[in-house]
């Protein structure tokens, strides 16, 4: 099968068309990407400090808790003397 001028000229045509819509679509869709690779790095970051955030928390709390146990404890053993 092969195509005379009129039949290949429309032919590069259709493919030239679906080859701009492709560029278009890459290039309308790449900022959006941008921005979304953005938002993820800084909620990366974000989530990274708030786990720091929350293992001192823990740490205060625990050590907290091991204090006010063992003045409970110390409480317990000076009634006991008593």
């Amino acid at each position: 099968m092969r195509l005379d001028a009129a039949a290949w000229t429309r032919h590069i045509s259709e493919v030239m068309k679906v080859l701009r819509f492709l560029v278009l679509a890459f290039a309308m869709t790449l900022p959006a990407a941008m921005v979304g690779w953005r938002k993820v790095s800084v909620l990366t970051a974000e989530n990274k400090r708030l786990q720091a955030e929350l293992q001192s928390v823990k740490a205060d709390a625990s050590g907290a808790a091991d204090a006010a146990l063992k003045q409970r404890d110390a409480e317990l053993q000076r009634l006991r003397i008593k």
